[in-house]
């Protein structure tokens, strides 16, 4: 039988249609359900996904939270935490009414942004279908907040943006959804003259570090000019070399004596490497490195070798190719077990209508690569958690230690044979199991704690 909420509409809204609503897998093939079901913390966000089924074919229906979810307390997430877009293959799509025909699943992506302040409990309320301001089914919702401060990745997540061709309109809203896929550090291109506005745009939006970055074929005197424009605008001045393609002796050759003038004028170097001549020639030279993620190197990492030290190290990977779950563990458990620094993406695939590229974000791919970076929040959690107990143990802290070095040798046991798993052929289930692991063990981390 065709699990879920199941109704028949006779209200005179739609006649005799019956309407099933049913929870199903979000990156997995799952077991239907009857409840949309998350755990999460106050100031994340979390997806869920769900079909609806009609019997008989609804013009103008709305799909939407009934009301705001609430707790036994009477707190209160928002209706407007929720984002619903309709599933078409990866791509998410924004709707305002929709269409729904007889006999077909029409699959629905919830995004559940949770306030930042949000007190922990559980909360219930009820996505409805609704045709003429009236509900004709709804499906049950039950999240979960825990009792945890969720703190910001340890790793640094990066986009390089392409200014040029659009809108300021276009180009700020953009700018303006990174974060919520934990992207902080930017880099700017364009004319020289555009870098102070490109900075402001992006301080405006409220991100991190940025990076003005060069082409090898400008001058030295071009590069001066950026770096006094760049300077003025008071940026970090951070120069990227965009080069990654490039085999070509020649072309790496003058790519390296133009790093090497950079360093010698104190500014800071960055190369983004696709290929094993690129890095053999750059990568001695470079201060930070953007790293496809199939270099040698950086496999060489995955298998345990230690890294080299005194450079900063990013890596990334064509994540509109990848599948959900690469996208993931990329951005979130095969990023840390690799120890690299985080992520840096070169560019996102643009669409052919939009220049700057709504890139991935509007797409299953997307809501996957944030959830990898809601793993390593997790992880970076429970790390710092766990370094605080370390830390008093180690000062003498604890009257008793014994439990506490219990705890923490329990945890570290536990991180050291999650790293050790084949990650790439678990389901997403099994990573969410982890990081609820995670959480237990931060939050009976931090119980035990220290207080300075």
């Amino acid at each position: 039988m065709f699990a879920g909420v199941s109704v028949f509409a006779q209200s005179g809204v739609v006649s005799n249609v019956k309407v099933t609503m049913q929870a199903v897998g979000t990156f997995d093939t799952v077991s239907p359900s009857g409840m949309i079901e998350m755990k999460c913390c106050a100031d994340e966000a979390e997806p869920a996904s769900f079909v609806v089924k009609v019997s008989r074919d609804v013009s103008g229906a709305i799909v939407k939270l009934t009301g705001d979810l609430v707790s036994s307390n009477k707190n209160k997430i928002p209706a407007t935490a929720a984002e619903l877009r309709i599933v078409e293959g990866e791509r998410l799509i924004a709707f305002k009414e929709v269409d729904l025909k007889a006999g077909k699943d029409m699959r629905f992506w919830l995004t559940l942004r949770v306030p930042q302040r949000t007190p922990a409990g559980t909360y219930t309320g009820d996505v409805a279908v609704f045709v003429s301001g009236r509900p004709i089914a709804k499906l049950p919702m039950k999240v979960t907040i825990l009792p945890m401060r969720l703190l910001l990745p340890s790793k640094q997540y990066g986009y390089s943006l392409r200014s040029g061709g659009v809108s300021e309109e276009t180009y700020k809203a953009l700018l303006a959804r990174l974060p919520s896929y934990g992207i902080v550090l930017t880099s700017i291109s364009g004319p020289i003259e555009s870098i102070p506005q490109g900075i402001k745009n992006v301080r405006d939006a409220k991100l991190g570090t940025t990076i003005v970055y060069y082409n090898p074929g400008l001058t030295y005197d071009e590069i001066l000019k950026a770096y006094r424009t760049a300077a003025s605008a008071g940026v970090t001045r951070l120069f990227y070399v965009n080069d990654y393609e490039s085999s070509d002796e020649a072309v790496l050759e003058k790519t390296y004596e133009m790093m090497r003038f950079m360093k010698l004028r104190l500014e800071h170097t960055m190369a983004v490497i696709n290929n094993q001549t690129a890095y053999e020639k750059l990568g001695s030279v470079a201060e930070c490195t953007a790293l496809h993620i199939s270099l040698p190197y950086v496999q060489e990492l995955l298998a345990g070798k230690q890294r080299v030290q005194g450079r900063k190290d990013w890596w990334y990977w064509d994540i509109a190719a990848a599948s959900a779950k690469e996208n993931r563990l990329n951005a979130g458990l095969m990023l840390w077990k690799s120890g690299l620094d985080g992520v840096f993406i070169p560019h996102l695939p643009t669409d052919s209508t939009d220049e700057v590229g709504e890139p991935i974000f509007d797409s299953v791919l997307g809501e996957a690569f944030r959830e990898g970076t809601d793993d390593v929040r997790y992880l970076t959690t429970m790390m710092n958690a766990l370094r605080e107990v370390k830390d008093g143990i180690k000062a003498g802290k604890f009257k008793n230690p014994v439990p506490a070095q219990m705890l923490v040798d329990e945890t570290e046991k536990y991180l050291a044979t999650c790293m050790a798993k084949p990650l790439m052929s678990l389901k997403n289930s099994d990573y969410q199991d982890m990081r609820m692991r995670f959480a237990d063990y931060a939050m009976k981390l931090r119980a035990i704690a220290p207080k300075y």
